[in-house]
């Protein structure tokens, strides 16, 4: 009775398991991520010269993505699974980076 109900509830969870996987690297931030530095990702080495505004970009959008999941986790915590709208919001935002990543890759190949 009990362990089909934990279960089945388990079964429901899994889709914001990636999420809870960051909890524990979040008690380490990086020096760089608390003094607003960014991750120092560039993309200039692998897209093309013309390209190098929109990267800078991306990269922005990028390490602002991922202040605000951390910034979420911190907030929630493990009660993160319950925020269905907000985990929307962070599934819609990682699926728009997805999408710019993929306009400058072709945009790169095609130049």
């Amino acid at each position: 009775g009990s362990s089909r109900l934990l279960q089945s509830q388990q079964g429901g969870l899994q889709g914001a398991g990636w999420l809870l996987s960051l909890w524990g690297s979040l008690t380490h931030f990086s020096p760089c991520r608390k003094a607003g530095l960014g991750s120092g990702l560039t993309l200039t080495a692998v897209v093309h010269p013309a390209l190098n505004t929109s990267s800078t970009q991306l990269v922005q959008a990028i390490d602002l993505f991922g202040e605000k999941v951390e910034e979420l986790l911190l907030k929630h915590g493990t009660k993160i699974i319950e925020e269905q709208f907000v985990l929307k919001r962070v599934a819609d935002s990682a699926i728009d980076l997805y999408a710019m990543v993929v306009v400058i890759s072709r945009a790169t190949r095609s130049l």
